[in-house]
Formats: C-alpha cells, structure tokens, sequence
C-alpha cells in the first residue's frame, strides 16, 4: 500500500516571476509520519512485499545471507554494546539509513530454533521485555516501506511464549499503533509480518509484557526497508509551466 499525499495548489493565471516561487515554497517534502499498513498472522511464512519500490536494505537479525520472495537479505550488524546494537550503520543497499536497537535490560542476542533460515533465526534483548528500532537519516524527499518479521515455532506448556503478545508502536508518536500476536501452539501462528509506510526520521517500540502469557522479549526475525521518491517541488512546476504554455497558445 503506498501512501496518500495531499497537495494544496493555488490557481493562478500567471505562472512566472514570485508566482513560481511561491509554488516552489508551497511545495513542501515530506513531514515526519507513520501508517501501519499491514499485520499477518499464520502458520505459514507470509510473502514479503518486494513490489513496493527501491529496496534500501534487508537484514536477517539472526542468520545469514539469503534471498526471499526475490529480496535480498543480508546478515545483520553485531556492533555496539549492552542494551544498544547497531544492526546497520551508514549503509545499506544504497542508503544512508542508521538502525538502532535500544533495551532496557541485559544484552542483545541471537537465537535460531532451527528450519526457516529467516523467520526462525532472530535477534532479540535477553532479559527485556522492549526495545526500539530507531529509523534515522531518512531522505525527507521519499517515503518509506519497513516490514517488520516474526517467527517462534515453540510449543509445550514448558514456553510462555506461546501466544506473543508485542505491541508496536511510534514512540516519537507521530501515528498509529498495533498488536500483533503470534506463536500460538493451537493456531499454529508461528509466523508474523507487520508493515508500516513512514516518511522523516521515526522510532518503532517494541513492547512485551513483562510476566504471563506472551511475555519475554519480542522476536524479531528481520527487516526490509524500501523506498519511493515523493513527487518533487521540480517536477510540480514543470507541469504547471507546461499547462500555463499550453493555456497561453489556446
């Protein structure tokens, strides 16, 4: 799903001079914003979206190199230390985006349960029941798709983990939250994907309960981040100059 921009543009018969620049100021990038677009539940792997635009970067949190549904997966950063790990830095596919994990408790690491080498390998803070993904140096001139993975195959009343219950938010509350849960034995919803559609720099938290069903750290098998451009102030003129040419030979 790809976002909806709303544009405000002043009618004018004249399109020249401060007209022009006026249009060039009106037309503003892309202010600090997040939709969540999309939560899957189920006991089979979704299909990760690979249609949506420039692919920035894919990190598998737990495992190595891989490619599904066509997108490429890298391995993720292990740098930083205690609560903090940065699972990529300056860099990426192409890109400049920093990812910043940050708990509250204990350390980062990483766990595989065996079988699917992407949901099944995770990263996760031992001892927390949250942590963030800080999504920094975003271009202001596109908006940006992040998918979100889960896995956790666990069964048996030995695991209170069955029944996950992460809430995901924008802590810099720019929009929306939602829930997603997962792992549940019976239902067999061992898989998760939450996407969200975001511009300017944001900040997801993610949050467990501390005790019962559901708690311990959330699980996070990877992330895929893409990318759109946003229809530029450039672009929005060339038009209004052709349209005013077109109007002034009519």
């Amino acid at each position: 799903m790809q976002p909806t921009h709303n544009m405000i543009v002043k009618s004018s018969r004249s399109l020249c001079g401060t007209g022009v620049l006026a249009l060039l100021l009106s037309a503003s990038v892309a202010q600090a914003a997040v939709s969540i677009t999309g939560n899957y539940v189920g006991g089979t792997a979704p299909t990760i979206d690979s249609t949506y635009g420039t692919l920035e970067f894919a990190l598998n949190m737990g495992g190595g190199v891989l490619t599904r549904d066509g997108i490429a997966f890298t391995t993720a950063g292990t740098g930083g230390a205690g609560v903090t790990r940065n699972f990529l830095t300056n860099g990426g596919v192409g890109s400049t985006i920093d990812v910043v994990g940050t708990g509250t408790a204990n350390t980062w690491a990483t766990h595989s349960f065996g079988g699917d080498a992407l949901f099944y390998t995770i990263a996760y803070l031992n001892g927390s029941n949250g942590y963030t993904i800080d999504l920094t140096d975003l271009d202001a001139g596109k908006s940006y798709q992040v998918q979100f993975l889960f896995g956790d195959p666990r069964t048996g009343p030995v695991f209170p983990y069955n029944g996950r219950t992460v809430t995901v938010s924008d802590s810099l509350a720019n929009t929306d939250t939602d829930v997603v849960t997962y792992g549940t034995a019976a239902a067999g919803d061992e898989f998760a994907m939450l996407t969200a559609v975001v511009s300017g720099s944001t900040s997801f938290q993610f949050i467990s309960p501390v005790s019962g069903t559901g708690s311990g750290a959330p699980l996070l098998s990877g992330v895929v981040v893409q990318s759109i451009p946003e229809p530029s102030a450039a672009a929005l003129i060339g038009g209004l100059g052709l349209l005013a040419l077109r109007r002034r030979r009519a």
